[in-house]
């Protein structure tokens, strides 16, 4: 007995070092702007610093992505001008460090993101504007590659095409999009590093 009891409390201690692990590991990424290198973006503009042609302000959100109890740390960027785009970088902790997977929705245009409950959707939706129309389009990450799919097109003319709406799981992915909330991003600031990363860790009394 006394040896089971020793094993329960040595893997309770090993799942909570990990889970320290990724967060002391996410806080500290965050912490050093020299990270920020926009791996899939048009160009690295910095941490905010001003340039002559724009730059681009960084934000951050936490995505289980994969479903394996650690979540992937999403790195928002946003430019001053078109050139600069917009998009966001997806890292992981593979156990020992911060690594770069893949981007998604780099785009020359700004929008907004949003996140379903219905079913076993995980990924981000992003809905963005442009001069012809507005656009939505899913992301999921599979195999370690982001993958998107168009969701919905309004035109500008005032015709609206459903793209996805041709089998019953393109249906199901409609209307995960259409009972999507909000899904905030958060200006890298060391009281959002505390509250976002610290603030849903598993307490380990």
């Amino acid at each position: 007995m006394k040896k089971i009891i020793l094993l329960l409390a040595i893997l309770l201690l090993s799942a909570c070092n990990n889970d320290i692990a990724w967060q002391d590991s996410y806080a500290g990424f965050l912490q050093n702007p020299d990270n920020f290198t926009l791996q899939g973006g048009a160009y690295a503009m910095g941490y905010g610093r001003g340039r002559p042609s724009g730059w681009v302000s960084f934000s951050f959100a936490l995505r289980d992505l994969t479903q394996d109890g650690v979540p992937e740390l999403l790195i928002f960027y946003d430019g001053s001008d078109t050139a600069s785009g917009s998009g966001f970088d997806i890292y992981t902790f593979d156990g020992n460090n911060v690594v770069f997977i893949d981007s998604a929705c780099t785009s020359r245009a700004r929008g907004d993101y949003w996140v379903s409950d219905y079913g076993d959707f995980l990924g981000i939706f992003f809905s963005y504007g442009a001069f012809t129309g507005t656009y939505t389009r899913y992301v999921e990450l599979i195999d370690g590659q982001t993958i998107e799919t168009d969701v919905h097109i309004y035109h500008f003319d005032g015709e609206t095409e459903t793209i996805t709406v041709r089998t019953k799981a393109d249906e199901h992915l409609y209307n995960a999009w259409r009972n999507a909330s909000f899904f905030p991003v958060h200006h890298i600031t060391e009281a959002n590093i505390q509250e976002v990363i610290w603030g849903i860790s598993t307490k380990c009394e």
